[in-house]
């Protein structure tokens, strides 16, 4: 699989590093929506690829959970 398929994983504080950096577009937008998602109770997941960019999901959502829980299962964590 190339890189530009891999899918992975960040954590919070790996977003927070990336925005940061400024290395990765997209990045302060995702770190926006995944504050606003815990900020409202929610339980945020960050997942980004090169291809697709940035997506986060709240998991408290039942659909989001459902295609949070199908891209953690191909994501691998983000390598800083």
């Amino acid at each position: 699989m190339s890189n530009h398929k891999q899918l992975y994983f960040l954590t919070e504080d790996v977003l927070w590093r990336l925005v940061g950096q400024g290395t990765h577009p997209g990045a302060q937008q995702a770190d926006d929506r995944f504050r606003a998602i815990k900020a409202a109770g929610g339980a945020p997941q960050c997942f980004y690829s090169e291809f697709n960019g940035f997506s986060v999901l709240d998991e408290n959502d039942p659909e989001q959970m459902r295609r949070s829980i199908s891209m953690e299962q191909r994501a691998k964590p983000f390598p800083i």
